[in-house]
């Protein structure tokens, strides 16, 4: 069942949500998921935590790791910190510390209070 969850949030992490509903039953099948297991895993993927949903959570990630992605893309190009954060909506001491943190700076990202209000 762990390898089915991490198949459906893979899924969903790939195709997002407006296709996920749509190519999630080839999992089931390719699993060999029986009826009574595919509603457990529904309500897993629709069971709030904190006040959202799974697929919430998952694209929450996502776009959080396309921010540091850009963040290390920039830094490649020689920006500097305060450039960066403007360019992604974060304050330039978060910027700092992500880059000062490397491959953990997602961590960082992550956490509250990273973006700008």
């Amino acid at each position: 069942m762990d390898d089915t969850m991490r198949a459906m949030t893979g899924l969903f992490h790939l195709v997002g949500a407006a296709l996920f509903s749509k190519y999630f039953d080839f999992i089931y099948i390719y699993a060999d998921i029986q009826d009574n297991e595919q509603e457990e895993l529904l309500s897993l993927l629709t069971e709030k935590e904190n006040g959202m949903l799974l697929s919430e959570r998952i694209q929450e990630r996502g776009r959080y790791e396309e921010k540091f992605q850009t963040i290390m893309s920039l830094r490649e190009c020689n920006m500097k910190p305060k450039d960066i954060a403007n360019a992604t909506r974060l304050t330039p001491e978060k910027v700092r510390e992500v880059l000062a943190s490397g491959d953990k700076g997602l961590n960082l990202l992550i956490g509250k209070n990273a973006t700008k209000h």
